[in-house]
């Protein structure tokens, strides 16, 4: 069994934060996590959204440019490049945010956690112990019930596409939703929110 002052679950933003200032007050933390380190906002979220918003802005700008007396040919947009662009902020993050957790002297225990008692866990193989814990496992989209639900994707899944499909419906109408829908819009996509 090994003893913990705190044990974190979960490593996104709050995770983090949670583990790197309780490390900070010389605390001995655990930070467990089966999946990437690193947090929705660097990994599939904010940073990786606004490479496209950014990217396509751009382009708007650049084919509005006529408005202002400036001449240009033909615009077009790589999207290939700006996904590998989206790539170069995104895949570093993990080996960044487990090199930073290293350094700061928090374990970081690749595994699912399951609660065996009020001050233990399991995580893999190891029992953990501690005086406190943090639950930061974040949130995932809900799934929809309705025919034809099947087709539909998540954000993460949008930041993914190697190519701007033809049609898109985005289903909400928050920031995120908004901004997606610019992004493909721009792109030539027929976008209805």
């Amino acid at each position: 069994m090994s003893e913990y002052d705190l044990v974190v679950i979960g490593g996104g933003n709050t995770g983090l934060s949670a583990a790197y200032r309780v490390a900070r007050a010389g605390k001995k933390v655990a930070l467990v996590d089966k999946g990437p380190v690193g947090g929705l906002c660097s990994l599939a979220g904010c940073n990786p959204k606004k490479v496209f918003v950014r990217a396509t802005e751009v382009l708007d700008e650049v084919r509005r440019a006529g408005e202002h007396g400036i001449r240009t040919g033909e615009i077009t947009i790589d999207w290939s490049r700006v996904w590998r662009r989206k790539r170069s902020f995104t895949d570093p993050v993990p080996a960044q945010t487990e090199e930073s957790l290293k350094k700061k002297g928090i374990d970081l225990i690749r595994a699912e956690a399951r609660f065996t008692g009020t001050q233990a866990l399991s995580a893999g193989d190891r029992i953990l112990r501690a005086d406190g814990f943090v639950i930061a496992t974040g949130s995932h989209p809900r799934r929809l019930d309705f025919p034809g639900a099947e087709l539909v994707q998540a954000s993460d899944d949008v930041l993914e596409l190697q190519e701007p499909p033809p049609r898109m419906v985005i289903i909400g109408a928050g920031v995120v939703a908004f901004e997606f829908g610019q992004v493909f819009a721009r792109l030539g996509t027929k976008v209805t929110v």
